[in-house]
């Protein structure tokens, strides 16, 4: 918009804000009247054109509608004589200029031309021409229709009007709409100027009342009222108005007073505020303060339990380790009680090694040997060791599935679980009891699967089922936790259900307890079913322990293990070259001539690490196979780049002779090494 629009605008709204009322009212009602007016007027215009074209076109299509009708007969025996006198008679219609009648191939068959006109569509042909529809050129309709019999077109009538009898319709009726709305507004004109002289009088009365009060502040006096409609109403609330001025006026005063009270009284609470603030904020940071000491004990509490439970069952198999040394010292003639220390010794060693797994179980580190397993052969393999575990006075029995149920687990967790709920059961029972094991194939739906926070589906079910004193439910609310027992000091570290719980939600199932007091407990397991082809749990019979002649290098920080290693490997047939850590490595490696086919390393060693040692050994001799070692878990071995692809392989400790000779054996006979040793995610360790 131009600044001189912008200015003529302004000035036009000046010039309506400074008319008086009538003015405004007379202006208001003639330009309302007038919009109105030429609104309807347009209105009925624009709906006759389109009601009359309507009409017209109607009027066209049933004419020729009618015209293909009777020319049916004609155009199916190509009768033009017939033809020609059938479009002759579209000659009663003015506005019909001309038709034409094709046969089936399009040639024209008869033609028709009003008298005086001017056609054009003798220079059409029907492809010109949408079929069945009012095409409109110019000043001209045209109209394309076929001719049908019995279901087959046999012909085309083209027909061509002409629009002046519509443009004429459409012109008088624009005449008769505009004088009737002239006509309209005069009347409209002439009623509202009585109107307006009604309606100013008493408002320019009461505008002129309402000025002077604004003036001179006089709340006296009053605008007389001369009608009983709004505007007389309108003067009875300007007067009640003046009137409750007048009173509130006298009030002020006083509500002043009373307000500056109420500040006084208003500082002297947010003062008060203030302070109970303050004092508030400082009992929060002392609670704070004593809920973080609170916390701390509870965390030292819970350490103490473990440390004390750790270090009861290691002083047990330190005992059992210490005590069969001294004999095996003692007696060194005495063979077969030799080999009985021997077994007590390597007991003890295993019962360390599972402590240390419930520790990484519960912490959900510890590294899977995951293999597809029968549950049913499980049960079946440990009863007997479950039997001299629990008792005499207990009774155990058993009931398992009739198919093979396989699942996907470490061996030793699923025996560490089944061994963790049966100790619970025979703690439970210290008087004697039933001890009931079972196992089945369960469908857990949406529903349970919710509660149980597992995916619904097929699921092998073990549950162990005692006849204990039971637990109440503000015990078996916590009977998962870690560190929780109801055992004294010493007597447990508070991990086996919690590493039951542990290891079953690392396998991807569910652990639910059921219990009450004195009548027992029941824990049911539940874990995916991994249904295969293949047998779960075949293949338990120890086997002969592979051998070889080949060279390896051997590197290992701690010496006791190192020489260990070295031990196990030579006694497997294996040529070995050891060093205390990677720097060592490469001294040996260069010092020796010969191609050696296998390093077998420590991860995280002094100076060097396994992964350095490795880069640089491949870049002087070549792609090799590797064999980490290792007793760190996952995260620290992902640090330092251990990967197991091709010609990589990971042994966790502890490991016994067999593991490791079948472990560097499977490589050495596997496909040659491949990839790069970059950083990625071990399998664990």
């Amino acid at each position: 918009m131009s600044l001189v629009e912008r200015w003529r605008r302004l000035r036009l709204r000046e010039a309506f804000q400074r008319l008086s009322i009538e003015a405004k009212l007379a202006l208001v009602v003639t330009a309302t009247t007038l919009g109105g007016l030429v609104v309807a007027t347009v209105s009925f215009v624009i709906y006759d054109g389109i009601s009359s074209r309507a009409e017209f076109e109607n009027e066209v299509a049933v004419l020729g509608r009618i015209a293909a009708d009777r020319a049916t007969a004609a155009v199916a025996f190509g009768d033009t004589r017939s033809a020609e006198e059938t479009l002759q008679a579209l000659g009663v219609r003015s506005s019909v200029l001309a038709a034409r009648l094709l046969d089936e191939a399009g040639e024209p068959l008869a033609a028709y031309t009003a008298e005086g006109a001017a056609p054009r569509l003798h220079d059409l042909d029907k492809r010109d021409l949408p079929p069945e529809a009012i095409t409109y050129r110019e000043d001209r309709v045209y109209l394309s229709r076929p001719i049908v019999l019995e279901g087959v077109e046999i012909g085309t009538l083209l027909l061509e009007s002409d629009l002046a009898p519509l443009r004429e319709r459409r012109g008088r009726y624009t005449a008769i709409a505009s004088a009737v709305a002239l006509l309209s507004f005069v009347l409209v004109f002439l009623l509202s100027s009585r109107l307006r002289r009604s309606l100013a009088e008493p408002v320019t009365s009461l505008a002129r009342t309402a000025r002077g009060v604004t003036r001179d502040f006089d709340y006296s006096v009053r605008v007389p009222k001369t009608t009983g409609d709004e505007i007389g109403d309108l003067v009875d609330a300007f007067n009640g108005m003046l009137e409750e001025i007048a009173n509130r006026d006298k009030d002020l005063v006083s509500a002043k007073e009373r307000a500056e009270e109420s500040a006084r009284h208003a500082r002297s609470r947010f003062e008060e505020t203030r302070r109970s603030k303050d004092a508030l904020e400082q009992e929060i940071a002392e609670r704070e303060r004593l809920e973080r000491q609170i916390r701390q004990s509870q965390k030292m509490e819970a350490i103490g339990r473990l440390a004390g439970g750790v270090a009861h069952d290691f002083n047990n198999m330190l005992m059992v380790i210490l005590g069969g040394s001294e004999a095996i010292r003692e007696r060194p003639g005495d063979a077969e009680q030799t080999l009985m220390e021997v077994d007590e010794i390597a007991a003890a060693a295993e019962r360390a090694a599972s402590v240390t797994r419930q520790l990484l179980a519960f912490s959900r580190q510890q590294v899977l040997s995951v293999q597809e397993l029968d549950l049913n052969r499980i049960v079946t393999d440990t009863r007997k060791m479950l039997e001299r575990l629990i008792g005499e006075d207990v009774e155990l029995s058993t009931h398992l599935h009739d198919a093979k149920l396989s699942i996907s687990v470490d061996p030793g967790q699923i025996q560490q679980v089944l061994l963790n709920l049966v100790v619970n059961a025979r703690d439970a029972m210290p008087a004697g009891g039933a001890l009931h094991i079972a196992t089945d194939e369960v469908e857990i739906t949406p529903g349970l699967a919710a509660s149980l926070e597992v995916e619904p589906g097929r699921y092998c079910l073990l549950e162990v089922r005692d006849t204990g004193e039971g637990m109440p439910p503000e015990v078996a609310s916590r009977i998962f936790e870690p560190f929780f027992t109801t055992k004294g000091v010493g007597q447990g570290t508070g991990l086996g259900l919690a590493t039951v719980y542990g290891i079953v939600r690392q396998s991807g199932g569910a652990v639910s307890v059921e219990s009450d007091l004195g009548a027992g407990t029941q824990f049911r397991v539940y874990l995916p079913n991994r249904a295969q082809e293949a047998g779960a749990g075949e293949g338990t019979e120890r086997r002969e322990v592979p051998r070889g002649n080949e060279t390896l290098l051997l590197v290992e920080d701690d010496g006791a293990v190192r020489r260990h290693l070295r031990s196990m490997l030579e006694r497997s047939g294996y040529q070995v070259l050891e060093a205390v850590d990677g720097v060592e490595a490469l001294e040996v490696s260069r010092a020796f001539p010969e191609p050696f086919d296998m390093v077998v390393t420590d991860v995280v060693m002094p100076r060097m690490s396994a992964r350095e040692l490795v880069e640089r050994l491949e870049e002087e001799r070549g792609a090799m196979r590797v064999l980490f070692v290792s007793g760190y878990v996952d995260d620290v071995l992902s640090r330092h780049g251990v990967t197991t692809e091709t010609g990589r392989s990971l042994l966790q400790k502890p490991f016994t002779r067999d593991q490791l000779a079948e472990r560097v054996r499977a490589l050495l006979d596997g496909p040659p090494p491949g990839g790069s040793t970059g950083s990625g995610s071990a399998s664990g360790d």
